[in-house]
């Protein structure tokens, strides 16, 4: 009979299935198995973070939006005007100013750069899949519909170029 050791001393190959048993029985497994939702969500929420934030700030400003939208950042950041946005002179009223109170207070903690410009849309981009995680589970109740919307939504084009990419939003 095949004998193989262990630090505690030998085992034969009968007493194998005990040594499988007692790995079964660990708390990370057990843990797993009784929050499978919380574990889903987790990677989902980990997929969703590394799609909307890998190579965040890799690149300039591109479209006309984003370099109006980093104006009426600065302004309102080095002005301390929160409640009045300002471009070119101009009350800027295009858009709601949640957004670039987010991005003031962002760039406040960790300086200015394209990634802190940015990484406000990408937090509105997990928050949105953890809300549309939660929405799945509550519908079908399969693990399987949390896991899809997870990875589906932040790799549609228009989720993953344009809204939560970008300082366009």
């Amino acid at each position: 009979m095949p004998v193989f050791s262990h630090a505690s001393g030998c085992y034969t190959a009968r007493m194998a299935p005990k040594v499988l048993q007692r790995f079964d029985d660990t708390s990370l497994v057990r843990f797993v198995q009784r929050h499978r939702f919380v574990v889903t969500l987790v990677i989902v929420l980990s997929i969703a973070t590394a799609v909307y934030c890998w190579r965040l700030g890799a690149g300039s400003l591109i479209t006309a939006d984003e370099g109006i939208h980093a104006a009426v950042t600065q302004h309102m950041r080095l002005s301390g005007d929160w409640l009045n946005m300002d471009f070119l002179g101009k009350d800027y009223f295009r858009k709601p100013p949640l957004a670039f109170w987010l991005r003031v207070i962002i760039q406040n903690m960790f300086g200015v750069s394209e990634f802190t410009y940015r990484f406000g849309s990408a937090l509105g981009g997990v928050g949105t899949v953890f809300v549309l995680a939660l929405w799945a589970w509550q519908w079908t109740r399969k693990m399987s519909a949390v896991l899809l919307t997870g990875i589906i939504f932040p790799l549609l084009p228009i989720t993953f170029v344009h809204t939560f990419r970008s300082g366009e939003t």
